[in-house]
């Protein structure tokens, strides 16, 4: 009986000991996992992994079909077709602003092209236009396709499914074809019938750039996230910085003089003259301001610094006056 007891223990003994070993944790495999941009994610085991290495796939951008050029009578050549299109009825490649690859879907705003870019992609390596074609292409800015709006008469075309935009100076014409616009991997629902272009211009966020949307009934400028993939309809020209003009009163006015100093940011090629317009506030203060009539100050030089301090004298005693400075461009 003894031994029979003793054989029975044993076995048990056995049995717990074979149910520990079962239920001892394993120890788990480390991994890299790699996050991909349109949420999904690729694993691998560690002891897998060779090495890792970071380097440049071969130019995704190149060969593209080069457009021509396209003159409206405006202050810059634009380009026939889309960057990515092969002619103008075809959309073209939905980028992301600053992004020189086209095909980055990233919505992380280090890669378009930096968290903190630059207030233009003019005269960058992050300008896809000037990237692809190379010579004077680029993209335009906000107050060229500004001026494409204002200069031009925009028809719907039902049938290609775009704008068909004739130039109120000389007649010509371009096509924009509408694409929507791209949030990650997809185009956004409701977007299709909307064209949305690039400029080469941040907005005021960090965040965001300046984009021409093609709306029905209207086609304006506004701000739009840089992730975002929009359409690039590239220009052809050298940049010149728009100038700008402003002034500042110089201490208090004297009892028939004042001193103020107009200045300039930007490109001063091209001014004619520049100077201070005044005259003695109206009664109604919001009558618009009469250049014209109005008496100057004024100057037919350009002027070597950016900052120019003028006496405006003869004033009369005692009443107020409202000033503008002002620079004239050609005629």
């Amino acid at each position: 009986m003894k031994k029979y007891i003793a054989i029975s223990l044993l076995f048990l003994i056995g049995v717990l000991s074979v149910q520990a070993q079962k239920k001892a944790p394993a120890k788990p495999a480390r991994t890299v996992i790699i996050n991909k941009t349109d949420s999904t994610s690729i694993s691998y085991v560690l002891s897998e992994v060779d090495s890792i290495t970071f380097g440049y796939s071969e130019s995704v951008v190149d060969n593209l079909p080069v457009p021509e050029k396209k003159d409206l009578g405006l202050s810059i050549e634009w380009a026939t077709f889309n960057l990515g299109a092969s002619n103008e009825f075809e959309a073209g490649s939905l980028v992301g602003w600053g992004d020189n690859t086209l095909v980055c879907k990233s919505q992380k705003l280090f890669y378009y092209p930096t968290k903190n870019p630059p207030s233009t992609l003019i005269g960058t390596d992050y300008d896809p236009a000037q990237v692809v074609f190379g010579d004077k292409w680029r993209m335009p800015t906000s107050h060229e396709f500004q001026e494409l709006i204002d200069s031009c008469t925009w028809v719907w075309d039902e049938d290609n499914k775009g704008y068909q935009v004739t130039s109120n100076v000389n007649g010509e014409s371009l096509f924009l074809p509408v694409a929507g616009y791209r949030n990650g991997e997809a185009v956004s629902e409701g977007t299709i019938l909307n064209g949305y272009y690039w400029t080469a211009m941040l907005s005021g966020s960090d965040t965001h750039a300046k984009a021409a949307v093609l709306e029905e009934g209207s086609t304006t400028i506004k701000s739009m996230e840089r992730y975002l993939g929009l359409l690039i309809r590239p220009v052809y020209g050298d940049y010149v910085v728009p100038l700008t003009v402003s002034a500042a009163q110089q201490g208090a006015a004297g009892y028939t003089n004042t001193s103020i100093t107009v200045s300039f940011t930007g490109d001063k090629k091209g001014m004619t003259s520049y100077g201070v317009a005044y005259e003695l506030v109206p009664t109604d203060p919001t009558t618009v301001f009469d250049f014209k009539s109005a008496s100057k100050v004024a100057k037919t030089d350009i002027p070597a610094l950016d900052d120019v301090t003028l006496d405006v004298r003869g004033l009369e005693e005692g009443k107020q006056y409202r000033a503008l400075a002002y620079a004239i461009l050609g005629s």
